[in-house]
C-alpha cells in the first residue's frame, strides 16, 4: 500500500449566489451634443451597489441605444454624465 493508504479524499463543490445588501437606486443622466439638434440625452435609473458601477451600466446602455452618426457625435463631443442617487433626488423634490 502507499503513503496515502487509509486516507479520504473529499472534494467539495460548492456555488454561491451573491446577494448585494448595499444596493441602492442611482439616477444617471448622461448627455451629449448632437451635430444639428444640439444636446441630445437621457436620464437612466441604475440599481448598483457604487456610484462608479452605475455610471458604466448606465453609460454602456446609452451609448448601445445610439446609432452609428450619434457614437460619432458623442466620442468627438464627449458625454457629460451626472449621477445622483434616487433617494437624494426624492428628499429634494419632497423639500
Amino acid at each position: 500500500m502507499g503513503a496515502h493508504a487509509g486516507k479520504v479524499k473529499r472534494r467539495l463543490r460548492c456555488s454561491v449566489i451573491l446577494e448585494a445588501e448595499g444596493e441602492s437606486m442611482y439616477a444617471v443622466k448622461l448627455e451629449y451634443q448632437h451635430r444639428t439638434n444640439g444636446p441630445q440625452g437621457r436620464t437612466i435609473q441604475v440599481d448598483t451597489g457604487s456610484m462608479a458601477a452605475a455610471i458604466g451600466k448606465a453609460a454602456r446602455e446609452f451609448l448601445k441605444s445610439l446609432d452609428r452618426k450619434e457614437r460619432f457625435d458623442a466620442n468627438k463631443n464627449g458625454l457629460t454624465i451626472v449621477c445622483t442617487k434616487a433617494s437624494e433626488d426624492a428628499a429634494a423634490a419632497s423639500a
